[in-house]
Parts: structure tokens; C-alpha cells; sequence
């Protein structure tokens, strides 16, 4: 099997079980929810898009960041490891604009 066939395999496996964990995720027993978050170890991992995705929502969400960050410190390190893809950098509006120009503001 090549590398991408590989890839896509992995990614309709993360959300299946992605999928899969939002569905268990009202069940009684709470099955759902390390489902879901090996679903999306597996698509943080394979996918660009899905990497993008979760930087944005831990962007956007300062409650989420800090959750991310807080469970990055306490998983296993591979874990952590995939979980740190997804933080973002936050530069100011104003630094990235120099930047951008070529100012060494």
C-alpha cells in the first residue's frame, strides 16, 4: 500500500471513530468521549486540514487553549506530542503587519 492510500485509511478511521464518539457520546456509560478524542489524535495526526482546524478552535477559545495546553502537560508524551501540532502562535496585529512590511519593530 502506498503512503496515500495509507493516509486516507487512517483519516476515514479517525472519522469514524470521531463520529462514532459524538454518537456514544449521550449514551449512559460515557464510552463516547475516548472515542471521540482517539478519532481526533488520528486526524490531528494524519491531516493538515483537520491540524488547521483544531489551531483555529484553540485560537478562538481561550477556555479551550488553556484546556489543550493543561492536558498537554499531563498525557503521555506521544500524546502531548500530537496535541502540541495544534497550538497556534499569538503575535500581535501590529507585529505581524511589520513583519509583514519588513519592519524590525
Amino acid at each position: 500500500m502506498t503512503k496515500v492510500v495509507k493516509g486516507w485509511i487512517m483519516r476515514i478511521i479517525g472519522w469514524g471513530l470521531t463520529v462514532l464518539g459524538f454518537v456514544m457520546f449521550v449514551l449512559p456509560i460515557p464510552l463516547g468521549i475516548p472515542v471521540m478524542a482517539t478519532g481526533m489524535m488520528i486526524l490531528i495526526t494524519t491531516s493538515k486540514t483537520a491540524r488547521r482546524w483544531f489551531r483555529f478552535i484553540r485560537m478562538r477559545s481561550p477556555v479551550t487553549d488553556k484546556s489543550f495546553s493543561y492536558i498537554e502537560t499531563r498525557v503521555p508524551a506521544r500524546i502531548g506530542a500530537v496535541l502540541r501540532k495544534t497550538r497556534f502562535r499569538a503575535i500581535g496585529r501590529k507585529v505581524a503587519q511589520a513583519v509583514r512590511q519588513g519592519d524590525p519593530a
